[in-house]
């Protein structure tokens, strides 16, 4: 028991800023930017919010014209993944992108490893206000040395996002985001949903 106490908040840690938040909408970064973002996440684990912010730190670096890489740190994990834009409207207009990534995390007896692959939709409404929504089918692996138990945080899941980012067009933009975890049959997990929100500097 006093070892899940300890493990507890640094599996929370890769949970929360690696296998939920999305902060990004479906257009890429242009060919040869990078943009950079600051974020934190808040919990809520059966309707409890964890007042805690995780945060984390990323970039995303446009490759081509449609595709674009990025890589988020936070503690001692990462999360990298690629986006493609089937259809893009950088200026107004919807967008739908592709989008699939790998997160890795290990410290002491955890070991964590979650994989992801879906679908974003966003429309730009002029330069200021840019709605989004994602659905993405997720895998998390856990695995402790000695007796512990996390199956809550084990198994496959569909993610539903919605989200907004204001000022896309501008140097800063602000991204809010809620996630919402369900099951593989479609029902509402009743333990996890995530709160997000993050800076982004566009170069």
């Amino acid at each position: 028991m006093k070892k899940n106490l300890i493990l507890l908040p640094v599996l929370l840690l890769f949970f929360s800023a690696c296998a939920t938040s999305t902060l990004q909408t479906a257009n890429t970064v242009p060919k040869g930017k990078t943009s950079f973002f600051f974020a934190s996440s808040f919990l809520v684990i059966k309707d409890t919010t964890v007042n805690v912010p995780f945060p984390e730190i990323g970039m995303r670096h446009g490759l081509i014209s449609n595709l674009d890489f990025g890589i988020r740190l936070f503690g001692l994990g990462f999360m990298g993944d690629l986006k493609y834009a089937l259809i893009q409207n950088r200026k107004q207009g919807g967008s739908l992108a592709v989008q699939g990534g790998i997160g890795y995390f290990q410290i002491s007896e955890l070991k964590a490893l979650a994989l992801d692959i879906g679908a974003i939709f966003s429309i730009k409404l002029g330069s200021a206000i840019t709605p989004y929504i994602s659905a993405k089918f997720r895998s998390f692996g856990f695995e402790v040395t000695g007796d512990s138990d996390f199956n809550i945080f084990s198994g496959e899941f569909i993610v539903g996002t919605v989200g907004i980012e204001l000022f896309s067009q501008s140097p800063i933009s602000l991204l809010i985001e809620f996630s919402r975890f369900y099951d593989t049959d479609g029902n509402a997990n009743k333990h996890l949903s995530l709160v997000a929100g993050g800076l982004k500097f566009n170069f």
